[in-house]
């Protein structure tokens, strides 16, 4: 089975690059791993802090996690944030059994962006693999980016924009998230803006620069590239990110031809996840441009 990245940590150490590798979760020294119903709880209890609320979108073949505003202003351009790929593995050999973030640093920027209408957006089995009877490993290793994946996404993507009485949507991925914003992405006519931060836009590229096994049963956004021309791009890495290191995002870029390459911009001593939620409002400005 592919070894693949878990975003969500479970220590304080996350932001030291050298602790960073694929697949694996240092736990030695660290605090135990909050379960599954105390990383919902965790969720719930900060949305509802912020006057936001949990709802469970129905999209085949699995059921969604979001969290929403409770009063948006109608016809409002909508930016979704789309989860990372989350605690997808506990060790370097065995597959977590749940793959819901341990940390909500995504799940804290889509809160603090108050531009108008904003919507998180979890990935299949997180925040309730309970409930989805679809939920099996694959699902948060090598099919993480599968057409599955993705037409569920976008389903659950469309039933947000009709919540939102919204015309224009804004996808703003992370990691594992910034692949499936692309993909919803080349699929769609009403993406008025693609940002990814530390996006995985070329999992070919980053299994290889991290020597496991490819994502076989997924889809790679950049063979996309034809479809993706059409839609205005901005991209973010870490200067310092040995996750998703730049090699991947300027793999998918030169894809497309020299006139219609996406913006990228490399922040130097930013990390994979440091220092995004701290230095969030570079994200913000580009977002709301």
């Amino acid at each position: 089975m592919t070894k693949a990245k878990s975003e969500g940590q479970a220590c304080s150490l996350f932001t030291m690059p050298n602790l960073v590798l694929l697949g694996v979760l240092l736990l030695t020294g660290c605090s135990t791993i909050p379960t599954p119903g105390e990383r919902i709880a965790r969720a719930e209890g900060l949305v509802s802090d912020h006057g936001w609320q949990s709802i469970i979108l129905d999209t085949e073949p699995f059921k969604v996690r979001s969290f929403v505003e409770l009063n948006p202003e109608r016809q409002k351009p909508l930016t979704i944030y789309i989860e990372g790929d989350g605690l997808a593995w506990k060790t370097r050999t065995e597959v977590s059994d749940d793959p819901t973030p341990t940390d909500l640093m995504w799940l804290r920027v889509a809160l603090g962006h108050t531009s108008g209408n904003t919507a998180y957006l979890a990935r299949p089995c997180q925040f309730m693999k309970d409930i989805n009877t679809n939920c099996n490993p694959s699902v948060w290793t090598e099919a993480r980016f599968s057409s599955e994946v993705v037409r569920s996404m976008n389903r659950a993507i469309t039933e947000l924009k009709r919540i939102y009485h919204a015309t224009d949507i804004k996808l703003v991925g992370f990691s594992g998230g910034g692949a499936i914003a692309a993909l919803v992405a080349a699929n769609r006519d009403d993406v008025v803006r693609l940002i990814t931060v530390a996006g995985t836009l070329d999992h070919r590229v980053w299994t290889d620069y991290h020597n496991v096994t490819p994502l076989h049963a997924s889809l790679n956004p950049a063979d996309y590239w034809r479809s993706l021309q059409r839609v205005p791009q901005f991209h973010f890495i870490g200067g310092r990110d040995v996750t998703v290191p730049k090699e991947v995002a300027e793999s998918y870029i030169s894809r497309f031809p020299v006139y219609a390459r996406p913006e990228l911009e490399v922040v130097e001593g930013f990390g994979h996840t440091c220092c995004w939620e701290k230095e969030r409002q570079k994200l913000y400005s580009v977002v709301v441009d």
